[in-house]
């Protein structure tokens, strides 16, 4: 958990010194946009995991309310992004030569992985436009290409999520300085 707090602050630490306040500002909006994301997705699987009877423990009944009115959390469905993967047979694990149940967690870790970058990608392009999004497609396709062969080599899950934290990592730190480089592209903000 501290690396997804730790990862988005050192991004903006590290960009701080290259560019304008208001640049600033908009390169943190959109790490915590990125946090934020995790930040619901990790809130979003132990909700999923808790047993139905549990779930409603945590809810508070309409009817309880003293005749206020309580807006009950609701999950919304994102608006559908044009998602951009490579196409491969469903089935529930990847191939390769790990016991079976590695590579059904490994599926599961590339498939958030590819979910992630799609979420960088939509949140790049709003913030710099297209010309960097397809910048940045790149990178991250290549990204999910190695993972996939780290998967299809690795003996055990363990083994491929190491080399996914390294991968991810170097991804980053291309992302990073892809915006560095285009920060001039940076979108105005209308207030």
């Amino acid at each position: 958990m501290k690396k997804y707090i730790l990862l988005p602050l050192a991004a903006a630490v590290m960009l701080a010194g290259c560019t304008t306040k208001e640049q600033d500002q908009q390169i943190r909006t959109f790490w915590m946009k990125q946090y934020m994301n995790v930040m619901v997705k990790l809130m979003s699987k132990k909700m999923d995991s808790l047993p139905q009877a549990a779930r409603q423990k945590l809810a508070v009944p309409q009817g309880r309310t003293g005749g206020q009115n309580v807006h009950q959390p609701q999950r919304t469905q994102p608006a559908p992004q044009p998602q951009i993967m490579e196409v491969t047979l469903d089935t529930d694990a990847l191939p390769g030569r790990a016991p079976h149940a590695d590579r059904v967690r490994m599926k599961r870790a590339l498939e958030a992985v590819q979910i992630s970058n799609q979420n960088i990608l939509s949140d790049i392009a709003v913030t710099f436009g297209d010309n960097v999004k397809t910048q940045a497609l790149v990178l991250t396709a290549g990204t999910e290409r190695q993972l996939k062969q780290t998967a299809a080599n690795s003996a055990s899950f363990a083994a491929y999520f190491t080399a996914q934290q390294q991968l991810l990592a170097q991804q980053e730190q291309q992302l990073n300085q892809l915006m560095k480089q285009n920060a001039g592209s940076i979108k105005k903000i209308r207030k």
